[in-house]
């Protein structure tokens, strides 16, 4: 899977296939009443600005009150 980060047009992501299907594996595993999963994404970055995520694991947070309010970057990675 590849695609591209909103405003950066010399960046672009892909995603290894066994990274979709492991999040996909522990979101439905999840706790119940757990509204999500918080995990990792492992990869590289190329000097032609590709974004490779090769790997992910899940992290088995508790579910406190504070987390809905803590702002996540959606796209944390910069190109070059």
């Amino acid at each position: 899977m590849s695609l591209s980060l909103p405003g950066s047009a010399n960046c672009r992501v892909e995603i290894h296939p066994v990274v979709l299907y492991s999040i996909a594996d522990v979101y439905v595993r999840r706790e119940e009443g757990k509204p999500r999963v918080i995990g990792t994404l492992l990869g590289h970055t190329t000097p032609d600005g590709v974004v490779h995520v090769e790997e992910c694991y899940a992290g088995n947070f508790p579910m406190s009150p504070v987390l809905p309010r803590l702002r996540i970057p959606r796209y944390p990675v910069a190109p070059g």
